[in-house]
């Protein structure tokens, strides 16, 4: 008897239109290559959050797709693969546009602009590619869970082991745990991003990462811009920027493009001793209470 089975794959899909995401042809030419050496087994579908479904008849067939699946992921990474398409593609061509419901952000408010058109769920997904001069490859944001830690609620956000805590009032990044332990605690809780043009503020905080026993007294002036139009793999949105200098160096160590349409950040660059770092939205899955 024929069999659909559904698989969860690392690389989540935008929400598309009538045309693939890169992403999504990315899986299915993968996924087209494996169907000759899986007695029979097939992709029947991507869907927009990135699972694949396979079709088939036989058991025996579904171990032999997935290992096949896995042999051209380690060759040609997605990073890879989207600089080949690019280098064969007209620079003019541009990824669909995502059909992702939001609103634009308000014209004022400072961080209540970002706060008061988004709101997370259980279930909501972001997957990002990062490249720097040390490593490049893929990640997943799942919002998880809303804790409340010394009467102050937070959004908890799983990426694999890492839980990355986020002030619910006005989304500032809290804390880091990976497999339960704290690996780095910013006091205060830092915010990032702003939904209103010409928004300036300052951040005084300490970095402490308590598994190697040091803190960091950081200050960084922070300032918002645009709306800009952006286009990454994922889509084209308007987003604000955020830029934030290092007030002792009076160099730029970190910008971020956050999308009220994305309800989060659809590009970053951070600057570290190594150089920067980089990251892209490539899909997301904007479907609550879908926490496996």
């Amino acid at each position: 008897m024929k069999r659909a089975l559904a698989v969860t794959f690392v690389l989540i899909t935008g929400c598309a239109g009538l045309k693939n995401t890169p992403i999504q042809d990315y899986v299915l030419e993968t996924g087209r290559a494996c169907e000759t050496v899986s007695a029979g087994w097939r992709i029947l579908r991507v869907d927009t959050a990135g699972h694949y479904w396979i079709t088939g008849e036989g058991p025996a067939g579904i171990p032999m797709f997935h290992a096949c699946m896995k042999e051209p992921y380690a060759k040609k990474p997605f990073n890879a693969w989207l600089k080949a398409q690019t280098r064969e593609s007209p620079i003019s061509s541009q990824p669909p546009r995502p059909e992702v419901a939001g609103p634009p952000p308000p014209a004022s408010g400072s961080s209540a602009a970002v706060v008061a058109e988004t709101v997370w769920q259980p279930g909501y997904q972001w997957t990002y590619r990062y490249e720097s001069p040390r490593d490049s490859g893929t990640f997943a944001w799942v919002v998880n869970r809303e804790e409340v830690l010394d009467g102050i609620r937070f959004y908890v956000v799983a990426s694999g082991t890492r839980e990355i805590y986020f002030r619910k009032s006005d989304f500032a990044h809290y804390m880091d745990k990976v497999n339960g332990a704290v690996e780095v605690r910013n006091t205060p809780p830092i915010r990032l991003a702003s939904g209103t043009a010409g928004d300036k503020w300052e951040l005084r905080y300490v970095r402490e990462t308590p598994q190697q026993q040091s803190t960091q007294n950081i200050v960084r002036t922070c300032e918002t811009s645009g709306p800009e139009t952006v286009t990454v793999p994922a889509g084209t949105f308007e987003a604000m920027k955020t830029t934030c200098v290092n007030a002792r160096t009076g160099e730029t160590d970190y910008e971020i493009w956050y999308s009220a349409a994305v309800k989060q950040m659809i590009r970053e660059r951070t600057r570290f001793s190594y150089g920067w770092r980089e990251r892209e939205l490539i899909g997301m899955r904007m479907f609550p209470d879908r926490v496996q």
